[in-house]
């Protein structure tokens, strides 16, 4: 039988927690019943993130590379007015990519460079644009995360 790949476990797992949604027994952290689609949407991600995070493999780990590296890149692109593009999902890929050169010491440096880009990515488009506190938070995290480690 197949190891069970990053992908698969994830659209699993979000499936699971969206059927739990849809007959109404999704709960938030405080035991409430979830009743906003965005929000099931939200925590389904989440939930899948840290189950699936194990499974990540080399070949994953490029992927999100490649889509971070796309981001990081953008704001070099003078046809770009907004920052819209700063979304929570990309700073969550720089931190599985951080999390995954800081697991076991594999590649330190990687790390350095992901958490780098990022923080000056987000504080470049801070200084045009007012960003979301969530946003500016989780960038901080990813910060803190590899400063904790290394």
């Amino acid at each position: 039988m197949p190891a069970q790949t990053y992908e698969k476990c994830h659209k699993k797992t979000v499936h699971h927690e969206m059927k739990k949604f849809k007959k109404g027994t999704l709960k938030e952290r405080n035991q409430n019943v979830v009743k906003r689609p965005a929000e099931a949407i939200a925590i389904s991600l989440s939930v899948a993130d840290q189950k699936c995070a194990p499974l990540l493999t080399e070949d994953d780990v490029k992927e999100l590379e490649t889509k971070f590296n796309k981001f990081a890149h953008s704001h070099t692109n003078k046809t770009i007015k907004t920052d819209a593009d700063i979304t929570l999902t990309n700073i969550k890929n720089a931190e599985k990519i951080v999390k995954y050169y800081l697991n076991e010491k594999k590649n330190a440096n990687k790390a350095k460079h992901f958490a780098n880009t990022l923080y000056k990515r987000v504080n470049s488009a801070s200084k045009l644009h007012k960003l979301p506190n969530r946003i500016v938070k989780e960038t901080v995290n990813v910060q803190k995360l590899f400063n904790k480690e290394v």
